[in-house]
């Protein structure tokens, strides 16, 4: 699972450092506002519909910016999902994402009560490009490897806030240490 979601969206890893917002002030200006947005992401876009279709397991994930430098990335699965920390920045149509090299697991057990344990795991920094366009006068960001793209849009079935909420209720801010990145 941690593959498949470094895989969406990683260009290249390097060696750990110190969780910080790793942009320089003026790379950051922009008009490009993504604070408090909510990324729904998977394969497929219907440019019909405009909305993003991920009907298979595992391809499906959110994207919360949660104020201007720090994000959390989700990958759902069946089984599992995996949640990332990091901070990003923004320049021109780009979208520089750095996952802190700490992963959260939650591992579902199918059964009458859905059992969930966590997983805590370590790997090194990764970084990933997201291009950001328009299309219909709507935000897309897409990332691609090799000859799959991804797309993004802003998740119209749950607000950021209301997101951020049931990670905190499930856990998820305290196990990825979020509430001390925020301070």
């Amino acid at each position: 699972m941690f593959i498949l979601a470094i895989a969406l969206f990683s260009c290249e890893t390097g060696s750990s450092s110190v969780y910080h917002n790793f942009a320089p002030a003026v790379l950051s200006k922009d008009t490009i506002d993504l604070s408090n947005k909510l990324i729904f992401i998977g394969p497929q876009i219907d440019t019909l519909k405009m909305d993003i279709q991920a009907d298979c397991d595992c391809c499906a994930s959110n994207l919360a910016f949660i104020n201007d430098s720090i994000f959390v990335f989700e990958s759902l699965c069946l089984e599992g999902d995996d949640y990332f920390k990091g901070t990003y920045f923004k320049f021109k149509s780009l979208v520089f994402l750095k996952f802190h090299p700490m992963m959260v697991s939650s591992i579902h057990y199918p059964g009458e009560n859905m059992e969930t344990t966590w997983e805590k795991a370590s790997d090194s920094v990764s970084y990933s490009v997201l291009h950001f366009s328009t299309l219909k006068s709507e935000w897309v960001l897409s990332a691609s490897f090799g000859e799959d793209t991804d797309y993004g849009m802003c998740n119209r079935s749950i607000s950021v806030e209301k997101y951020l909420d049931r990670l905190k209720f499930m856990g998820v801010y305290d196990r990825l240490e979020l509430s001390h990145d925020l301070k």
